[in-house]
């Protein structure tokens, strides 16, 4: 391990999926707290900063678009030169690609730290290994995965909550919007159908229809769809099959800024294996999580209050796979909405509301 230095400027590669994101929170907040003293510049994908408006555990964004304008080897060298009009003392790199290896070695940092992964460690100043299980990758809780790296400089995170702000104009037009979408004295419950995964990890639309029609005829639940730009089909066709009204919320450019605002004002999200079910975790609101074709391992933790709802048993599971690779995609086309609804039954009564 190289020497310690006056750490005056640190560079953060985030990672690049919203769960992920925040499960890396605490590890940001970890450096903030190892070096007060320091000006922290996270560098993540553009529709991240949506996310951490207003956080305290950072000075400085910088973008790094590699769909559009950093795409390709010509936008990463067009990147290079944009992080070396900046000085950086540490670079930490939370993801494990070769890409970004070499984006941690453009900074200029003398010091550079990640995980020892596709060939990295020739780019990196201190590396970790990945835990193994024989031979292979051990699956392991993410947010602990990201807080091990900082072993390397005497970081390790306190705790491993995830923290997310949200601005008061944001939370005051959740409110607005709470009240379009509250008919009842019943508990308010925020569903996100989508997925940017894959289409292994969404549940059918029929199943949501049915759910709907479940909680609207036993509690007159209030429901709140929150659709991403992407969501515009399952999210068509849940409205078209459900017989009971809910209220769905139209996709917009600063879509997680007020899906954070509107779970943390939520009794319950209700969502597939996706990024807002750890915005739930941040803002500690129960949730119901429908899991399909990921093992369970890289994202449980006792610190969180959800009900993972899978349908157990299934020979292909884990897979791990973005398209189903059987006709069946039974793990999330078998998975009954009566046994969701026993769950959110579940941990609602936990809540004391129900």
């Amino acid at each position: 391990m190289t020497k310690d230095l006056n750490i005056q400027s640190i560079f953060v590669q985030c990672p690049t999926w919203v769960g992920d994101f925040i499960m890396c929170t605490p590890s940001v907040r970890a450096l903030r707290k190892k070096y007060p003293q320091a000006q922290i510049t996270l560098c993540m994908a553009p529709l991240m900063k949506h996310l951490v408006e207003g956080a305290s555990y950072y000075d400085h964004l910088i973008f790094y678009d590699k769909k559009k304008k950093h795409k390709g080897v010509r936008g990463l060298l067009a990147f290079r030169r944009e992080l070396r009009k900046n000085k950086y003392d540490l670079a930490v790199i939370f993801p494990n690609s070769i890409r970004t290896g070499l984006v941690a070695f453009f900074t200029g940092a003398k010091k550079r730290i990640g995980y020892e992964r596709f060939g990295k460690f020739i780019l990196l100043t201190d590396t970790l290994k990945r835990p193994l299980e024989n031979g292979k990758k051990m699956p392991v809780y993410t947010g602990g995965y990201y807080a091990k790296l900082l072993g390397l400089i005497d970081a390790t995170p306190e705790s491993l909550y995830p923290e997310l702000p949200i601005l008061p104009e944001t939370a005051n037009t959740a409110k607005e919007y709470w009240q379009k979408a509250t008919n009842s004295s019943s508990f308010k419950m925020v569903m996100t159908p989508g997925a940017k995964f894959g289409s292994s990890k969404l549940w059918p639309a029929r199943h949501w229809a049915t759910l709907i029609d479940l909680l609207h005829e036993k509690y007159q639940a209030n429901i709140m769809m929150v659709p991403g730009p992407e969501d515009k089909v399952i999210t068509t066709e849940i409205a078209e099959l459900a017989k009971s009204s809910f209220y769905i919320h139209p996709p917009s450019p600063e879509g997680l800024t007020t899906l954070k605002a509107f779970i943390e004002q939520a009794d319950v999200l209700v969502c597939n294996d996706t990024g807002p079910r750890h915005i739930a975790h941040a803002f500690r609101t129960p949730s119901v999580v429908l899991m399909g074709p990921n093992d369970p391992r890289h994202t449980e933790t006792p610190l969180e209050n959800t009900l993972v709802t899978r349908n157990e048993g299934l020979e292909c599971m884990p897979c791990n796979l973005k398209i189903c690779p059987y006709a069946h995609h039974a793990c999330m086309q078998e998975l009954s909405p009566h046994k969701v609804l026993a769950n959110i039954e579940k941990i609602l009564k936990k809540e004391g509301k129900l």
